[in-house]
């Protein structure tokens, strides 16, 4: 992108094309109403107001302010899944805007090269296509953290800037409020900023105890709720192994599918060239917050991992999503700091060009081939009201079927007693539930599932 032969036009409109790109693409995974037990959660809450939705999130594991957000949304444009799905887009164009920018300024010599691609890694990375529609608050968490990382930088090139001393306290206040990890990203943000003004000038000092202090302040209203959470979560939670084999998962999350070791053997070529760059002097700029940003994004994932074995398992790969955008800001500076960036950089966008036309494909599926239309209508034509649905299948209980059946009375059972009667859903087979209800007669109702991870049948026994 920073080939002189090329217009600034046409750089401007390959790029401008790339960011339309994006909001575009994730708007067609959007048109579906098939959510997993985490999604059905928020569409539950969002059928609260304000004060259920606190209380909501009280009794949960999370913060409140995505759902706030996307309550807002809701109000304005009706409470749908398509609605909630936009509501998770828009903060991933608002990050690829963000970073166009910070470059822009920042890096004005390369920035469409440094923009390119990370816009195209953020948009379109393996796992982007998932999380950038899923109805949770993992993008808003990728937007704020962003913004602070950014905002960081700004405030480092300029201390005195107040406005961006706002910012960044209002960015790294609002991505503690969005999830708890993003707590620990800013944690390091807040400690590698603070090195960097000392360094620059210890009269910055001043700068540091405000954003800390105003930071404790606004957050403070939320702390003794969070401690109740996490005695919660150290006494039970739905994770309960931490296996040495997430370390490996997590390093391959984010590339995740048909070309997972082209993308880490490109990822490693960047990283020790870098490193290598890192030991020799002069240092090119941006070279160090280059590393900060990579830095921040492990330090997440350290700390997770640090939890699951100090406490309990504490850490799912999902969770370092928000820090996500400072590794690919920090990844796009490091390979532009090589000799051989050119090359590497073409190999990227080629491996991420060639890596869309197999994922998108596969995201069509995972969002609208899902077998929940036809569970939705044997339930609008059979489950109307009038009679309880049984269960054995506890996790469907939390929260999917109170989306999907609101009127249903639902009631779990651990254990199949010979006096079971009437609708139960079961993941059993027939053969199987006769064997344990020799005396009743079973009839097999609907077998099918719910967004492709929930497969069950429903009986009618008498």
């Amino acid at each position: 992108m920073n080939n002189p032969t090329i217009s600034p036009r046409l750089k401007n409109g390959l790029l401008l094309l790339l960011l339309l790109a994006v909001p575009l693409v994730y708007l067609s995974l959007s048109f579906n109403d098939s959510v997993w037990t985490d999604e059905a959660f928020t569409m539950v809450l969002l059928r609260q107001d304000f004060a259920g939705i606190t209380q909501g999130t009280i009794a949960d594991v999370h913060p409140p302010l995505y759902y706030y957000i996307a309550k807002l949304f809701t109000m304005v444009f009706g409470c749908s899944v398509p609605v909630v799905k936009v509501v998770s887009i828009l903060p991933v164009v608002l990050t690829c805007l963000l970073v166009t920018g910070f470059f822009r300024r920042y890096f004005p010599e390369h920035f469409h090269s440094l923009a390119f691609a990370t816009v195209f890694l953020i948009g379109f990375c393996p796992a982007a296509f998932t999380m950038n529609v899923e109805i949770r608050m993992y993008t808003w968490g990728l937007f704020f953290v962003t913004l602070s990382g950014l905002s960081a930088y700004a405030l480092w090139a300029r201390p005195s800037s107040k406005i961006t001393l706002l910012v960044f306290i209002l960015s790294g206040v609002c991505a503690a409020f969005t999830h708890y990890y993003c707590v620990v990203t800013e944690c390091f943000i807040y400690l590698f900023l603070m090195i960097a003004l000392l360094k620059k000038d210890l009269r910055n000092w001043k700068q540091c105890v405000v954003f800390c202090l105003a930071t404790v302040v606004l957050y403070a209203p939320w702390l003794p709720i969070f401690v109740r959470q996490f005695s919660q979560v150290r006494t039970g939670w739905w994770l309960e192994e931490f296996a040495l084999t997430q370390i490996t998962d997590t390093v391959s999350y984010l590339f995740r599918g048909e070309f997972v070791t082209l993308f880490l053997l490109l990822a490693g070529v960047v990283l020790v060239g870098f490193a290598q760059l890192l030991l020799s002097r002069p240092v090119r700029p941006g070279a160090w917050f280059a590393l900060l940003c990579m830095l921040t994004f492990a330090g997440t994932i350290l700390v997770g991992y640090v939890l699951s074995k100090l406490i309990r398992p504490l850490y799912v790969d999902r969770y370092m999503y928000p820090a996500c955008g400072l590794l690919f800001v920090g990844l796009a500076i490091a390979l532009h700091q090589l000799d051989q960036r050119l090359l590497l950089r073409n190999a990227l966008v080629a491996l991420l060009a060639v890596n869309f036309f197999f994922s998108y494909p596969q995201a069509i599926q995972q969002e609208y081939s899902t077998g929940t239309e036809e569970f939705k209508s044997y339930a609008a034509q059979e489950l109307t009201g009038g009679e309880t649905l049984t269960t054995d299948f506890q996790s469907l209980t939390w929260s999917i079927l109170p989306y999907y059946l609101p009127e249903l009375s639902v009631a779990y059972t651990p254990e199949i007693s010979p006096d079971l009667k009437g609708l139960f859903l079961t993941e059993r087979s027939l053969e199987e539930l006769q064997a344990l209800l020799p005396q009743s007669h079973i009839q097999e109702e609907f077998t099918g599932g719910i967004d492709r991870q929930y497969n069950f049948t429903i009986y009618r026994i008498s």
